[in-house]
């Protein structure tokens, strides 16, 4: 499976049949290209296509990794291109996580009950501690399920296959434990989680049914609650003192009250960043995303989602693509991006970005930034560069 690497200057591309032209070969290093600067497709750890083959990204700028850990999360993404072309059915639809009840008190208390049960069975020693434990959190997740919508349940069930079991085989190249926080995961952080809790069924299985595996290749419908929740049961019965239930409760009711003061710091502290802005409008036709980095959004209101990191926009007239550099897209309907996006703005640049205008296309470039539109007008201000787009 072909992998691709931006080490901060260059990106490296392996065991990849047919490079792109812009790549070239090294001679010293036979099934290895590479072309100077970060390939558009690595934009994260993830996997894009290149050349029309799906392949393994990993954007290893100046890191504080280890070379083992380097290598367990290169694995981590080559086993997404297997899962890509084997059970395509594992990806979870990014769109719902936008709709997902992150505000709900109770799903988080039982959330969080359920984290501290599959805890438990993680340390649990004997296999019938770890069957009783793992029954327990279960059971707390059923009950949960049941405040969700077929769509939320759904998100986590195929992001605990997705990237829980990526992450799974990544601890198990890298020799490190599967843990789940003791302080859990805040409120939006469901995709997070899944990383988790995935590779904590996945451990749990591997005590308590060693051919889980194979059952799951052959039926790759199945979730990982669901192969868990067919083991039999002993008659013990594990569940936590309801002292420690109300105190999940109580923390849940002060973390759904802290998530709102944390959206409205955040979106104050982006418009109160020094220096220069963009911003792109469109009075017709709306912006679409084309791409961008699921793990680092965070929806701020309604209508506006925080892109932390990268975030790719663009209609009929041209795109914008947002690279390590902070910005707020504004939508236009029930969805705050796939309904359609009406702004976009990059705020805290240290440089002028420099803007073109030729042959009836207009570009502004920054570092981190490159937009090209046409039928677009520029619009100047205090440090603030506006692209008015009229169609």
């Amino acid at each position: 499976m072909p992998l691709a690497i931006y080490d901060g200057e260059s990106t490296y591309l392996f065991r990849h049949p047919g490079p792109p032209p812009e790549f070239r070969e090294l001679d010293t290093q036979p099934g290895t290209a590479v072309v100077t600067g970060r390939h558009p497709a690595v934009t994260a750890n993830s996997t894009a296509q290149i050349a029309g083959l799906q392949t393994a990204t990993l954007s290893n700028e100046p890191s504080s990794l280890s070379t083992n850990r380097r290598a367990a999360v290169a694995i981590h993404e080559l086993f997404h291109v297997f899962q890509r072309t084997r059970h395509p059915g594992w990806s979870a639809n990014e769109v719902d996580l936008f709709a997902y009840p992150f505000t709900n008190v109770r799903n988080l208390a039982l959330r969080r009950l359920e984290s501290h049960l599959m805890r438990r069975a993680l340390v649990a020693r004997s296999r019938l501690d770890v069957a009783c434990w793992a029954a327990a959190a279960i059971d707390v997740r059923t009950e949960r399920y049941r405040l969700l919508d077929s769509a939320s349940v759904t998100y986590e069930r195929r992001s605990e296959l997705n990237e829980g079991l990526a992450t799974y085989v990544q601890s198990q190249a890298s020799g490190e434990q599967i843990v789940l926080p003791l302080n859990e995961f805040q409120a939006e952080d469901v995709r997070s989680r899944s990383y988790a809790t995935g590779a904590a069924f996945a451990s749990i299985l591997d005590r308590l049914v060693p051919a889980w595996k194979d059952s799951l290749e052959q039926r790759d419908e199945q979730s990982l609650d669901e192969i868990a929740a067919r083991i039999p049961r002993g008659e013990q019965g594990c569940a936590v003192e309801p002292r420690a239930a109300a105190a999940f409760d109580s923390s849940a009711r002060a973390d759904v009250r802290d998530l709102g003061v944390r959206m409205a710091r955040s979106r104050a502290a982006f418009h109160a960043a020094p220096g220069w802005r963009i911003v792109v409008e469109t009075e017709s036709a709306p912006l679409f995303p084309q791409s961008f980095d699921p793990l680092n959004v965070a929806r701020l209101t309604p209508s506006d989602v925080l892109h932390s990191r990268f975030i790719r926009v663009g209609n009929a007239a041209g795109s914008i693509e947002v690279f390590g550099q902070k910005s707020i897209t504004e939508g236009i309907g029930s969805h705050p991006m796939f309904s359609g996006i009406r702004r976009l703005t990059v705020a805290g640049l240290s440089e002028e970005p420099v803007v073109g205008d030729s042959a009836g296309s207009v570009t502004i470039r920054a570092p981190g930034i490159n937009a090209v539109f046409k039928a677009a007008t520029i619009q100047r201000g205090e440090k603030v560069i506006g692209l008015k787009l009229h169609q």
